[in-house]
């Protein structure tokens, strides 16, 4: 989905690079810094569960931090606007497979 944003490219091993930068990318859920130590989090990450998804570029604010590139907020869906569940299957080429899945709800203060 980010590489539909003007200026995001992806390398030969799948990371994104914006605006040229390498490794400057900054991951936001709900608006905790999910911490650099989770390698990989942009390339796998299922956006099912967003219910938006926003990437800032440019002269970035302070709240920020010292990030060049870019940052990438999701605002993930609550369990009480999306109190549903979805099973699928999806193919590809290469007869390769990916099956999915999801439920939400809430129960009292409660929601997943």
């Amino acid at each position: 989905m980010l590489l539909q944003a003007p200026g995001v490219v992806q390398d030969s091993y799948g990371q994104l690079h914006l605006r040229g930068d390498h490794g400057n990318l900054q991951y936001r859920m709900d608006d905790i810094i999910v911490p650099e130590s989770i390698g990989g989090f942009g390339q796998t990450l299922q956006t099912r569960f967003a219910d938006r998804i926003t990437l800032t570029t440019g002269a970035l604010p302070a709240q920020f931090g010292y990030r060049t590139a870019g940052v990438v907020a999701i605002d993930t869906k609550g369990g009480a606007i999306d109190e549903a569940g979805r099973v699928g299957i999806l193919g590809g080429s290469y007869d390769t497979q990916q099956v999915y899945g999801h439920a939400g709800g809430s129960a009292g203060d409660f929601s997943y």
